[in-house]
Order: C-alpha cells, then sequence, then structure tokens
C-alpha cells in the first residue's frame, strides 16, 4: 500500500496518538495502526489502558487499497523522523518481506526504510463502550477534571485513591479525588436540551490518574460526548477518541470527611494568604507545616526545630468567636497542600471553615463560576507527631554533644544516664591532661595563682587520667 499524506498533519496526528504509547510494553504496542474507513484515514494506539484514535482526512485515497485493510507503522521513530523535517509531503510504501512487513519513507530528499513489523493481526482492537453518553462542553470538561487530578493519590497505583471518581446525576456531574491528606470536591451542572433533571443519567467510576491526564492534554474547546459502562470510559471530539480502562475497585465514601458544622468561619484574601505561606516556607527549611493563627492578626507561624518565622496575612473573621486557648487559637496544616488549594480558587478571598484545632478545614472560594461548586477540604497535621519529632532531634543531638565532649569512639553508644558522665567533677588546670603522667605542669592543684586563673577553664579530666591524679594527691600527703 502507498500513501501520500500531508506531512504537519501526520505530525499533528501522530503527536496526538503517540501519548498513549509507553515503553514497558508489548513490541507490537509501540506501533500505530493505520486504517481506512469511507476515505477517512485513522490512526490509533494504545497501551491497553489507555487507546488514543485520531483522524484525518487525505487529500488523496491510498494505491493498491485492499478492503478493511490496515497497517502499522512505528509511530515514535516516524514522529521523530518527520519532526526535524520542513517537506510538505511525505509518502508511506508498505512492502512485504520474508521476516515481515517494511516501510519505506520518502519526503524531500530522504529515504529511510523500517523493517520486522509485526503482523497487523497482533494489535489489539478497539474497546467497545455499550451505554448511554452525555454531551458537555470541552472546556468545561477540561476543568472539570484539571481541578480534582492533583488530588489524586500517587502512592498506591492499584487502589481507587489514585483516581477520580466521577458520578452523574440527575443533570448534575461531580467528580471527588482524596490522598487521605486532602479532598477536592468539584460539581457542575450540566443543562440537557430536551432531557429533564430525573431522566438524567446515574452513573459512576472511577478513572485512573495517568490515562486521565493524558486526555486532558488533547481535549479542546468543541463538545465532548462521555460515555461509560463496567469497563471503559470513552471521551470522543470532533477528530478524536479516547479509551480508557477503568479502575474496578469501588471509591469510599466520602461524604462524612466534609464537616458540616463549623465553630469558625474565617473570610482571607488569597494572594495575601498564599505569599504568607510562601515566606514562611522560605526560612523554615525542612518544615512541611505552619500554624495559621486566627486572633486579632491573622498569620502564619512556623517554628519547628530548623527555625522559625512569622508572616501576617489580610482576613476577617466572619462568623464564630476565635478558636478557644485549649485549641492553642490556630490549625497546624501543611503549607504546600493549602498553597495548591488557594492557587486553584478563581476567587479573590477564600473562606476557611473549621470546628477548631485537629479537625478538618473546610476551604472554598467567596464568589464561584455559575453552575459550579467547588469545595476543598484539608486534614491537619497531628501535634503530637511535630512533638515527637521534635523530641527525638532534640535528644540526638544532646547524645552528639555527649559523644564529643567524652571523646567516645565514633559508632559506640553512650548512656545519657552514666553516672561515671554525671558524677565527674571538673578540676582546674592548664590543660585537661592536669595532674597525669602526660601533663608537663608544675601547678600545685590548690592555692595557686595559675589554678584560680584557670579556674573559668574547668574541663573534665579523662578516665584515664583519674587514677594518676589520686596517686599524685596521695603521695603529696605522706611526710617525708
Amino acid at each position: 500500500m502507498k500513501l501520500t499524506l500531508s506531512r504537519q498533519k501526520i505530525v499533528e496526528a501522530l503527536s496526538v496518538v503517540c501519548k498513549a504509547i509507553t515503553k514497558n510494553s508489548l513490541p507490537v504496542l509501540q506501533y500505530v495502526n493505520l486504517g481506512f474507513n469511507e476515505n477517512i484515514l485513522i490512526l490509533r494506539a494504545t497501551n491497553l489502558d489507555l487507546t488514543i484514535i485520531k483522524t484525518i482526512r487525505p487529500e488523496n485515497l491510498p494505491e493498491l487499497l485492499e478492503p478493511n485493510q490496515s497497517k502499522l507503522l512505528p509511530g515514535s521513530v516516524v514522529l521523530a523522523l518527520l519532526s526535524k523535517s520542513a517537506e510538505d509531503k511525505v509518502t508511506f510504501c508498505w512492502e512485504k518481506q520474508d521476516n515481515g512487513d517494511a516501510v519505506r519513507l520518502q519526503f524531500g530528499s530522504h529515504k529511510s526504510q523500517i523493517k520486522n513489523i509485526p503482523p497487523v493481526e497482533d494489535f489489539p482492537l478497539v474497546p467497545e463502550v455499550k451505554a448511554e453518553s452525555f454531551s458537555v462542553s470541552g472546556l468545561d470538561l477540561e476543568r472539570l477534571l484539571s481541578l480534582a487530578l492533583p488530588f489524586a493519590s500517587t502512592e498506591t497505583p492499584q487502589s481507587a485513591f489514585n483516581g477520580v471518581s466521577l458520578k452523574l446525576s440527575g443533570n448534575q456531574i461531580s467528580v471527588i479525588s482524596t490522598d487521605r491528606h486532602r479532598l477536592a470536591s468539584i460539581k457542575l451542572n450540566l443543562e440537557r436540551a430536551g432531557r429533564e433533571p430525573n431522566e438524567g443519567l446515574n452513573a459512576c467510576c472511577v478513572i485512573p490518574k495517568g490515562p486521565l491526564k493524558t486526555v486532558l492534554s488533547i481535549i479542546g474547546d468543541d463538545k465532548v460526548d462521555v460515555s461509560l459502562d463496567d469497563q471503559f470510559i470513552s471521551f470522543m471530539g470532533s477528530d478524536w477518541r479516547a479509551f480508557i480502562r477503568l479502575i474496578q475497585d469501588s471509591y469510599p465514601d466520602t461524604e462524612g470527611i466534609v464537616p458540616l458544622n463549623y465553630q469558625l468561619k474565617a473570610e482571607c484574601d488569597r494572594d495575601s494568604l498564599m505569599g504568607a505561606l510562601k515566606l514562611c516556607s522560605h526560612v523554615a527549611a525542612g518544615e512541611s507545616s505552619v500554624e495559621l493563627h486566627f486572633g486579632e492578626r491573622f498569620s502564619v507561624d512556623n517554628q519547628g526545630i530548623f527555625g522559625e518565622a512569622f508572616q501576617p496575612f489580610e482576613g476577617q473573621i466572619v462568623e464564630g468567636e476565635n478558636l478557644p486557648e485549649k485549641s492553642l487559637d490556630a490549625i497546624r496544616i501543611n503549607w504546600q497542600y493549602l498553597h495548591d488549594i488557594a492557587r486553584q480558587i478563581p476567587s479573590r478571598y477564600i473562606i476557611l471553615e473549621t470546628e477548631g484545632y485537629a479537625k478538618p478545614v473546610k476551604i472554598y472560594g467567596k464568589t464561584q463560576p455559575a453552575n459550579w461548586n467547588e469545595t476543598y477540604i484539608l486534614m491537619p497535621v497531628r501535634r503530637d507527631d511535630i512533638e515527637q519529632a521534635s523530641q527525638e532531634a532534640q535528644n540526638s543531638e544532646e547524645e552528639q554533644a555527649i559523644v564529643s565532649e567524652q571523646g567516645d569512639q565514633p559508632g559506640e553508644p553512650v548512656d545519657v544516664n552514666s553516672t561515671e558522665i554525671q558524677e565527674t567533677e571538673p578540676i582546674c588546670g592548664e590543660c585537661a591532661l592536669f595532674g597525669t603522667p602526660q601533663c608537663e605542669s608544675e601547678v600545685e592543684h590548690e592555692g595557686s595563682q595559675t589554678c584560680e586563673a584557670f579556674r573559668p577553664n574547668f574541663e573534665a579530666i579523662p578516665s584515664e587520667g583519674q587514677e594518676a591524679f589520686q596517686e599524685k594527691e596521695e603521695m603529696a600527703e605522706v611526710p617525708s
């Protein structure tokens, strides 16, 4: 089969479908499937979890085309070759050989041949999604999923937490994602022509984070048709389509995490809060948690083992009183998580609601776009964990200081409760070896001016010098 295409069109199509190609997959999955259907060229690539299809209308039909014929093309290799060319046209010619098919490429003065192409029969079939679909604007769909995607977990790839929960109920579509430390709940009211709210679809699924991120990169401004069943969810645009294999685990019920009541409701300036969080993070390097103070003055405070930082920000209490003293009038949270949440909220002012210290914080914008409801939940950092880490670091520093003073060998354990260390009495002298055979000083221990002069520089006698010092004192007491 011989095919001549616009270089720009084939490069754009390969750039889209090659997003589904992964390095650690079967050899046949490194190729792109090219086929024709009603004079439309169809390019398909898959890694079994994600399948992307892109269509092109060629200017000329391929020569020697057989019915339902398709060919494989090494997509990444061809894309790398054509991306460096400035020619307008590129010609592909497939030939049968003893050890498999081969494809010849020609554009301008360049000619190349790629051999050992696997049989096209080994390429997986396109998934079929047999379910009712709904339509949504590409911009709305991209925003809906993009807001929730960063909050999905990356620690447990096979669990539901590594995906985004999508639920369709009536004329409302909602997505939820969480990594157990923070949660995003985004809702969008859909307007469906000729469909009553009670007659809408009722479906739910869990979309894996990795493939969903890839699909979001190809969604445009046009309308997108979404279909889903028990195995796959499909997104279809004007000239592309993507299939994602769903996570089969059920998404946990997160309704109980969202606080229904609050003791304090505060309104904060978004930019001022983000600036305060960023400044404190630079000073106290290594500390991931900060305290938000809601008193007479709103501030971000960080007092950790690596440093201290304090920065006020603009805010006011809308409802409720200041948190009681037993709650330390503050909430300790992860500064990076709060900064990421504030950055996603388009409103200038954000609202924080909480029941007190060690309670979840509900965060949302004071003003929200029409038909949108964006709510974020941030779990606090437990003070017990912070105090324990600080105490362990302090104990470690004390042990290292004792090792340095006593001259212990590296790696030898030091007992901080040892009576030998605690009961060692300092004496005066010109050096730490005073009173030992190694000391060259002849200064007497008592009644000496030199002894008094060195009294501020007391040091402990090494254990090996104590016996020699005692023998010297006993000899001085024996009458001549």
